[in-house]
C-alpha cells in the first residue's frame, strides 16, 4: 500500500517496459540489474 507521507508516486513496470534506470553503482541500480538479468523473457520461456 502506498503511504502518501512516505512516497509521492509509485508505479509497476514489466522487465520489458522499464523507465530510465538508476546507475548500477547505486543499490537500487544493482537490485534492478539483478532482477532484469534473472527474469528476462526468452522465446523458449514464452
Amino acid at each position: 500500500m502506498l503511504d502518501p507521507e512516505e512516497i509521492e508516486e509509485a508505479r509497476w513496470f514489466t522487465v520489458d517496459d522499464l523507465p530510465e534506470l538508476p546507475s548500477s553503482p547505486s543499490i537500487s541500480g544493482q537490485l534492478i540489474d539483478y532482477f532484469v538479468e534473472n527474469n528476462k523473457v526468452t522465446e523458449r520461456s514464452r
